[in-house]
């Protein structure tokens, strides 16, 4: 399957391009997950032409990610890790947004203005810019915050800017904001207890025997419009160009999306693993092996990681490890059987043998990790000799 580039980042110019009752769009097909954010057209209908560049009665915003990926982003990283945002982070950077978004409002902006510098904010919150979707050069990856089911927020800015103009107040929003605060706790709850494939290998029927009036869960009951759908970014496998048809789902809220996405995941035989390298879950079927998710690194202690996929680094590393780690292993039992038999003769001290054997532990580990060369080992065992 290939991935069309069709669309100019382009604002709207009046409210009459956005439609009305503007909602968020989901088609899942095959492991992706894809965002569009529609409104009606005046037949009351949502829709995207497939001849035009520009969204009749579309958002221009948009999205895609591997399944799993935009609900676990909520949530964040459950552990530390550098350059990664925990559930704290997210909240923390989506509540800054929409400060800047009412401050914006406030001023002397119009309401159109507003819409047009929300747009463009929340679009860090897209996966534009990154893999073979709607490549923008211009755009700074490390402002890609990659949180695509946030988008409701946009929705109800967007609705309530185009229905009351410079009298809204953002009210609904905030409710909205702490209603998704407020849903990380059930979403780590399900991902954890029912999802994690090391919990738990049977996530449906675990699910089903859950008491959730004991157990915080999302349901797994939405309401909202299914309908059949033209995907115009997706051609068919033989290069022609046919677009790839499947559901559209339009929540009615962001409770009826989280709900939407629980239930997919259920019924679709997912179970979650969690990165090793972002420490993020991500969902897979239960015959793949991968262990790392695709989502791009884009802050990191190696500048080589870069630009890279967790997954992509995963495997560099799980390589480096089967090629260095019998020679990093022997090279570490060679200076410390040395240093062992040098402390023996009363050489050097206890203290100072325990030490250096903890120092050359770590460094052998890091390079196990892929964290460091084989050559980094050998220069620190050269430089780190015990003396007499």
């Amino acid at each position: 399957m290939t991935i069309k580039n069709i669309f100019s980042p382009e604002y709207p110019t009046s409210f009459d391009d956005i439609g009305s009752d503007i909602r968020v769009g989901i088609m899942l097909m095959e492991d992706k997950e894809y965002y569009f954010l529609l409104g009606k057209n005046t037949d009351g209908k949502y829709s995207i032409p497939v001849t035009s560049n520009i969204l009749e009665y579309g958002v221009p915003v948009y999205g895609k990610c591997d399944s799993g990926n935009s609900l676990c982003d909520l949530i964040g990283s459950i552990e530390e890790t550098y350059g990664v945002s925990t559930g704290e982070d997210v909240i923390e950077d989506l509540k800054e947004l929409l400060e800047n978004i009412e401050a914006n409002h406030k001023g002397n902006a119009s309401a159109l203005d507003t819409a047009q510098y929300a747009l463009k904010l929340f679009q860090d919150y897209c996966t534009y810019g990154h893999g073979d979707l709607f490549t923008n050069p211009q755009r700074d990856p490390k402002y890609n915050k990659q949180c695509l089911i946030v988008l409701p927020l946009l929705a109800e800015i967007l609705n309530g800017l185009k229905e009351k103009g410079k009298e809204y107040n953002f009210k609904n929003c905030m409710k909205l904001f702490n209603r998704m605060k407020a849903s990380q706790k059930s979403i780590a709850a399900f991902a954890n207890d029912i999802m994690f494939y090391n919990n738990n290998k049977y996530p449906r029927a675990t699910y089903g025997n859950a008491d959730l009036t004991i157990n915080d869960y999302p349901s797994t009951d939405y309401a909202g419009i299914t309908r059949i759908f033209d995907n115009p970014w997706i051609d068919n496998y033989d290069g022609e160009d046919d677009r790839s048809i499947g559901d559209l789902f339009l929540a009615d809220s962001f409770d009826d999306l989280v709900s939407f996405f629980v239930n997919k995941y259920l019924t679709n035989g997912l179970h979650f693993y969690l990165c090793p390298n972002c420490y993020r879950y991500f969902a897979f079927t239960s015959d793949t092996k991968t262990k790392y998710c695709t989502r791009p690194i884009l802050v990191a202690n190696k500048a080589n990681d870069i630009g890279k996929t967790c997954r992509e680094v995963g495997r560099l590393r799980n390589r480096t490890r089967k090629i260095f780690g019998i020679d990093a292993n022997k090279l570490y039992q060679q200076n410390y059987a040395k240093a062992f038999y040098r402390k023996n003769k009363g050489e050097i001290s206890e203290d100072a043998f325990a030490v250096w054997g903890t120092a050359a532990r770590k460094q052998r580990d890091l390079c196990l990790e892929g964290a460091i060369s084989y050559q980094d080992l050998e220069e620190w065992f050269d430089k780190n000799r015990l003396v007499d």
